[in-house]
């Protein structure tokens, strides 16, 4: 594939990015109550759902301030990659394998399908000691790829990028890691075949001022074979603006965002390598796809704003329509937008869960999650039984899909920052408090 990315030879010592996240992550989880639950019918009784593509991410300035296109310059940057994983990482994984109850005082309890906790995983450490924070997970066939930042200071860069496998559900292993000096990754898209070869992109912040870059956010492709990340050549691009958001793969294309202030959504062909700053825009934090609508999902004071495009082929220029989600808290919060056929989850933070339906521009929510625990709604995602929300220091809750019940909360070491379903697994981000490896059985009959 021909790419318009700068590429960097070789990789064993070489680094990138920073991720745009919280000023504070675990502040997060010091919010006030939620208000009590709304009910609502179930959304499947209403439209079928479809599979979303996207994930999530969050702002913060650590540079000079300035943005556009730069050349990239073999600078102090480290990336380094480890193929036999040291034992003391391996000692990260906690294997549990326990089944789970799912706390509740009211709702209904699961009654087709057991929870249980595969694994509790350490969070790896920076070169200074201190634990770095889980920032996306996704998860593809039996492998999970998980991005991690360094959440200390404004001038404190590093990331790591790792791959775990999971096709041994009762054991979960650390199969490939790879380290980078000067940046803070926010987010991953992995691109990977039947075989375990594909790239892994990521986005997120990198250390420009070490560099002498002009663009701080970053947007970086990493090989990946036999599910392992590859001693070989890395390509890197600018984004506008601090930070890079979220990145997705969508009509064979990469769709990524950058923010929060003049910040863009930016395309990446990935058969001409061309790119392309699609529009620019303060405020951009995610993005979504399914073979139905494309959406971003943009921060504003005091209204938020979600703006929906046709699938097959988007007018960026005219959206479908708009829609008012209202104000999303903290301003630098974690905050993800899950596609489901029609509907769109998106979790405002102290503000709860909200539904929108994408086919109105109705600025009503369809549905409004919220809870009288502690937290904030800094995730979401479902899968055809449940709805799974990141919730600060609550950890993670389960709604029914079919009746929008609460099923109950689970939670685990940190703040509950991020969360994915796929394979029958759910994996929680817990910021520094790494990661929750949970697997989903059929009851027996």
């Amino acid at each position: 594939m021909k790419s318009h990315l700068h590429y960097i030879f070789p990789v064993i010592a070489f680094a990138f990015l920073e991720f745009n996240a919280c000023e504070d992550e675990e502040s997060a989880t010091n919010e006030p109550a939620f208000d009590k639950v709304e009910q609502a019918d179930t959304l499947n009784a209403r439209r079928n759902s479809a599979s979303p593509v996207g994930v999530q991410p969050k702002p913060r300035s650590k540079s000079n301030g300035k943005t556009g296109n730069i050349v990239f310059q073999q600078a102090a940057q480290n990336t380094r990659v480890s193929h036999a994983i040291r034992e003391e990482n391996q000692r990260r994984l906690k294997i549990l394998n326990a089944p789970i109850s799912f706390r509740t005082e009211s709702g209904r309890a699961l009654d087709k399908h057991q929870f249980y906790l595969s694994a509790q995983v350490q969070a790896p450490l920076s070169p200074h000691g201190d634990p770095l924070s889980a920032t996306c997970v996704q998860i593809e066939g039996n492998y999970a790829f998980v991005s991690w930042h360094w959440n200390r200071g404004k001038s404190d860069y590093y990331g790591a990028l790792e791959i775990y496998n999971l096709s041994d559900p009762e054991v979960p292993k650390l199969q490939s890691s790879l380290t980078a000096s000067n940046i803070d990754f926010n987010h991953l898209y992995a691109d990977i075949d039947d075989r375990g070869n594909g790239k892994v992109y990521a986005v997120g912040s990198e250390n420009a001022q070490a560099g002498e870059l002009t663009s701080p956010a970053y947007f970086g492709e990493f090989p990946v074979k036999n599910c392992r990340f590859q001693n070989e050549v890395t390509g890197r691009e600018d984004l506008k603006s601090y930070s890079g958001n979220c990145v997705i793969k969508h009509s064979g294309d990469l769709y990524a965002v950058s923010g929060h202030s003049k910040g863009a959504l930016t395309k990446l062909n990935l058969k001409t390598g061309k790119v392309d700053n699609v529009f620019q825009s303060d405020g951009l934090k995610y993005l979504a796809a399914n073979d139905k609508f494309i959406i971003t999902l943009k921060q504003g004071r005091p209204q938020s704003q979600l703006a929906v495009y046709n699938s097959k082929n988007p007018d960026f220029k005219k959206p479908l329509r708009t829609i008012s989600v209202g104000e999303i808290t903290p301003r630098n919060g974690k905050n993800t937008v899950y596609i489901d056929g029609e509907f769109a989850y998106i979790s405002t933070g102290k503000l709860g869960m909200k539904v929108y339906d994408l086919l109105t521009s109705s600025a009503t929510p369809f549905y409004t999650y919220n809870t009288l625990l502690p937290g904030a709604a800094n995730g979401v995602a479902a899968d055809e039984e449940y709805i799974y929300i990141a919730n600060g220091s609550s950890g993670l809750h389960v709604l029914h899909k079919k009746g929008l019940l609460l099923a109950g909360n689970f939670s685990s070491n940190g703040s509950a920052n991020f969360v994915t379903a796929n394979n029958n697994y759910v994996i929680v981000a817990n910021g520094k408090g790494g990661l929750t490896i949970l697997r989903k059985e059929k009851k027996n009959a």
